[in-house]
């Protein structure tokens, strides 16, 4: 019988107004911890990293709105996030230093002795974006796990990881939904390499 190894997997996404790491903000962001299966250890948390009563923030967001890429404006638009940042005081928000920090905090309270692994899409380029704006590095694992590069290996096996949850909403580039469709894929893909035999429980 294999032994699950023994690591977590804090599934990370963020909306951003651009791919700029020095320029461009963090708009929104989601995480949830999982086991190396993909079981969840904690609940989806997102929130809107734009404080709506910071005037100055606020104006750096209109400025990096105006010169947003069209497709960033255009995505953003289409899924509601620009309105939600700019015009919507209630709901789910905090400054990014603290929503980083609640979900540090988060790892703690469940980390034991497992190692730390950020996980998700492309998810350097998150952590790359989280480390620049907490001013140093995440107190996790170097190491990440990144599905990006797990779905091409598949494909060319003939397996698409998003047949694999067509009910999950997908294409919204809205962090929570990021993360509800990766675990969801990673969760379906251990069962399916579990059911062909190739490792136990």
């Amino acid at each position: 019988m294999t032994t699950q190894p023994n690591i977590l997997l804090l599934w990370n996404d963020i909306e951003t107004t651009g791919l700029d790491y020095d320029q461009d903000l963090i708009l929104e962001m989601a995480w949830q911890i999982t086991d190396y299966a993909g079981t969840p250890l904690t609940e989806i948390t997102s929130t809107i990293t734009i404080d709506y009563g910071d005037e100055a923030m606020m104006r750096m967001v209109l400025e990096r709105y105006r010169k947003a890429a069209p497709y960033v404006k255009d995505m953003h638009l289409k899924n509601g996030l620009w309105n939600e940042v700019l015009f919507v005081e209630n709901g789910t928000r905090s400054d990014l230093f603290h929503a980083i920090d609640d979900m540090l905090v988060a790892v703690d309270e469940v980390r034991e002795d497992a190692e730390v692994r950020l996980a998700g899409s492309s998810v350097g380029f998150d952590k790359r974006f989280l480390e620049t704006a907490f001013g140093g590095e995440l107190s996790i694992s170097h190491r990440v796990h990144d599905l990006s590069t797990l779905r091409p290996l598949f494909q060319w096996q003939g397996i698409d990881l998003a047949d694999l949850t067509l009910d999950i909403e997908d294409g919204t580039h809205r962090a929570a939904a990021d993360i509800r469709r990766d675990v969801a894929q990673w969760a379906s893909l251990v069962q399916l390499m579990q059911d062909a035999g190739m490792f136990e429980d």
